[in-house]
């Protein structure tokens, strides 16, 4: 299926922190936030504010609606207070209004809790064509919303909210739970005693009986949890087992009844069902990642989730299992050889999720279709309690203190750090705002770099090309105590960012909790370029009308829904340049886009993968069709593309000579990409173009080897999204033997020509391969140039 993308900012902002700079504008931070009322729709512009150092929004509770709220977005706030309990819907329909997206809150600004969101509601024929509502949400008498406005990838504009309201029925918003029998008339949750009374009036006049219970259900998705005990002993959540550290369990699920509830959306499977499941209970003894596993275990098609039972699983209310405060994550299916098992065990499943010290989770296996149950085996890898190594040196900053805080300072610094320092260092996380550690070093060559931070608390880390303000995101950490990353840099300048996972929870003071220790080492390699700098004085020619990339297209990618939706393709781009006869090529620079899916179908910087750019010469002189076909190889280098949207440039060893070409050159680009349902396996690999239009058409290939969707040949694009491709051209020279460009044709140049014979570079005559023909110019020339 292919797909074209349109975006408003190149990059995707991976941290949110506190020190940014502030407007003196009414509703540009929550502090200034203007009242909204159902009065009169209230008017608001993103355009002219700034980003707010508050957490950014996440879209649990919206997902699937694209909220794809960035952490530079530019926001704006209103607060709302209802006089009375009800039912409000809050909407930014306008017509000629921007993609908006939005998140309302309860807390005061320092301690904001989300509550909704809303990327894109349905189509409405009255509205903008992506618009936020929220509707029919629950509000109480007294109690302030407070609402905050941002768009879709960094969009922003003019708009306005309005909100509507509708005062509960009497009767509804107190009393007993709207899924238990109880002798009162109405229920506790106002919306859903509502929606019942509407129906059946009788609930909110004589009492709650089962007739309301079941239309409660039905109406308001409601949950209430029963277990009707099957043959496994671990059949219902109340029973679950026990787990004991890492460890790997039996698991049989004949016999078993479903009591858990249905996924939902969540998982990106082909189905929502939780068949036929089974329950283990993990005790958190640390802060850290649980990794769940039926890899290689399963007879059978599995499906995982996970649970968050608080402080007190004694207590726990198994009637919330369905409220996504509770869920933690699922899993259908997994990637690679969990994916399937030497063509034996299928679409098993692997979960990860972060969890808390003092909190229990309950596990639940379940299958793909109804009544195919088998036993197996289940692993579990729990987080264990964190000892800190021992320090080389201190971070130099006090808890509480803001002395390396990158470029959110007022100006940017940071704590250098070289390859086998261990460095201690303090955070914290407070009311919303976090502190970020920044470190920096250089490598003068390449090196395979392995960066960790051991910590008792939960810990981001990031690793960046390039310094605080402007780099690049080459990665992040991973697992816990230590949290770590690898990855293979070329020489230049890094930086790393350290925080806790989360906004909150560990202020100063929390003890252990503030510590970690950062190890950085390295050990010699030969890592792909992420880009180069044209070293050779050129003139660009170029097909596109520019190259302002303004967005992107990608080749094989399949929606979720279907066992089949997990795949791996590759992709290649093409353009073919033609009456390319004299001069030289220095440089090639194109347009690259390196991107995952998120599970609520929003985009952000993927994780850096390899990827080739290759010349080739076109033999028939026609349009493109194969990669060993009619496109011949004449030299190719391998790059590594970071996440998100760049112009990366390739600078040739030795220009190419095309004195005397008659065969169009044309540039490919080849990668590899992941298609799946998850973010993390749902990669998107294409070019970054613009849609100003373009003097010839680009080219693409998909090339699936499991034949879902791939393409025989290039097959030429004619849609407005131009894969970006310029040329650097070097003129031709005055003496084109001089190859070393020293003044003289001599034994520096003909070692040259020696070293690249039977290769396509330096060919003097331009037949794309050097020769005895070239090594006949070269003496002709012998000499100093004239």
């Amino acid at each position: 299926m292919k797909k074209f993308l349109s975006v408003s900012a190149l990059f995707s902002a991976v941290l949110a922190t506190g020190g940014f700079a502030s407007m003196a504008m009414a509703q540009d931070e929550c502090s200034t936030a203007v009242v909204a009322t159902t009065a009169a729709p209230t008017a608001f512009n993103t355009a002219t504010a700034t980003p707010s150092a508050n957490a950014i929004p996440l879209d649990t509770f919206c997902t699937g609606t694209f909220l794809n709220w960035q952490a530079t977005q530019n926001d704006v706030w209103m607060k709302y207070t209802p006089t009375e309990s009800g039912t409000a819907t809050f909407s930014t329909c306008l017509i000629g209004s921007y993609d908006t997206s939005m998140a309302i809150y309860t807390g005061t600004c320092a301690a904001l809790t989300e509550v909704a969101c809303s990327g894109d509601g349905a189509a409405d024929g009255g509205c903008q064509l992506f618009y936020s509502i929220v509707s029919n949400f629950a509000v109480t008498a007294g109690t302030t919303y407070t609402i905050r406005m941002g768009g879709y990838n960094g969009a922003t504009g003019t708009g306005q909210l309005t909100i509507t309201f509708v005062p509960v029925v009497a009767g509804c918003g107190s009393g007993g739970g709207c899924g238990v029998v109880h002798a009162a008339p109405g229920c506790s949750d106002g919306v859903c005693c509502t929606a019942v009374c509407a129906v059946n009036p009788l609930c909110c006049d004589f009492g709650w009986d089962q007739s309301c219970v079941d239309a409660a259900i039905s109406a308001c998705g409601i949950f209430v949890y029963s277990c009707n005990q099957g043959s496994p002993a671990n059949d219902c959540a109340t029973n679950a087992v026990v787990v004991a550290g890492d460890s790997t369990l039996a698991s049989n699920n004949v016999g078993a009844i479903q009591d858990g509830p249905n996924y939902g959306t969540a998982c990106g499977s082909g189905n929502n069902s939780s068949n036929n499941d089974v329950w283990w209970r993990v005790n958190a003894v640390a802060n850290g990642a649980l990794t769940v596993s039926t890899c290689g275990l399963s007879p059978y098609d599995s499906k995982l989730a996970i649970y968050d039972m608080g402080t007190s699983p004694a207590t726990f209310d198994y009637n919330t299992l369905n409220l996504p405060t509770v869920s933690m994550g699922c899993n259908d299916d997994g990637v690679g050889t969990c994916l399937q098992t030497d063509g034996v065990t299928p679409y098993a499943s692997l979960l990860t999720v972060t969890v808390s010290v003092g909190h229990s989770y309950l596990v639940n296996l379940s299958t793909y279709t109804a009544g195919e149950t088998g036993v197996g085996q289940i692993s579990f890898n729990v987080p264990e309690p964190c000892s800190l190594p021992s320090t080389t040196s201190s971070e130099g900053e006090t808890c509480g203190a803001s002395t390396n805080s990158g470029c959110v300072a007022t100006v940017s610094t940071t704590t250098p750090i070289a390859l086998g320092a261990s460095v201690g260092g303090s955070f914290w996380a407070d009311a919303g705002t976090r502190d970020v550690d920044w470190y920096s070093f250089t490598l003068a060559t390449d090196q395979t770099v392995t960066a960790s931070v051991f910590s008792a608390s939960n810990v981001s880390g990031f690793m960046f090309k390039g310094d605080s303000c402007t780099g690049q995101l080459v990665g992040q950490m991973s697992n816990s105590c230590p949290s770590t990353g690898t990855w293979c840099l070329p020489a230049g300048n890094y930086s790393i960012a350290v925080a806790t996972a989360a906004f909150t929870g560990t202020p100063c003071g929390s003890g252990v909790f503030n510590n970690y220790v950062l190890q950085l080492n390295g050990v010699a390699a030969t890592c792909p370029s992420y880009g180069d700098t044209c070293s050779y004085t050129t003139t660009t020619v170029s097909q596109n009308t520019d190259s302002v990339a303004t967005n992107y297209a990608f080749g094989c990618f399949l929606y979720c829904g279907t066992n089949e939706s997990t795949f791996s393709t590759a992709t290649n781009f093409a353009r073919s340049f033609s009456d390319l006869n004299s001069g030289s090529l220095g440089c090639v620079t194109v347009g690259v886009a390196n991107e995952d899916v998120q599970v609520d179908g929003s985009y952000a910087g993927g994780a850096p993968f390899a990827f080739t750019l290759g010349l080739y010469r076109d033999t028939d002189g026609g349009n493109p069709t194969t990669v060993g076909g009619d496109l011949v190889l004449v030299t190719e280098k391998q790059f590594t593309a970071l996440g998100g949207f760049q112009l990366l440039t390739w600078n040739l060893d030795t220009p190419l000579s095309l004195t005397g070409n008659t065969q169009p050159l044309v540039v490919v680009m080849s990668g590899a990409v992941n298609g799946g349902c998850t973010a993390s396996g749902n990669g998107i690999f294409g070019g970054v173009g613009n849609a100003t239009g373009s003097t010839a058409p680009w080219f693409e290939q998909s090339i699936d080897p499991n034949n879902i969707c791939a393409d025989a040949a290039f097959v030429a694009q004619t849609g407005t999204s131009q894969w970006i491709v310029n040329l650097g051209m070097v003129s031709a020279p005055a003496c084109p033997t001089d190859v070393n460009g020293d003044g003289i044709t001599g034994s520096a140049d003909l070692s040259v020509l020696l070293n690249g014979w039977g290769t396509a570079s330096p060919d003097l005559n331009g037949d794309g391969i050097v020769g005895s023909a070239d090594l006949s110019v070269m003496l002709n020339g012998w000499g100093a140039c004239p």
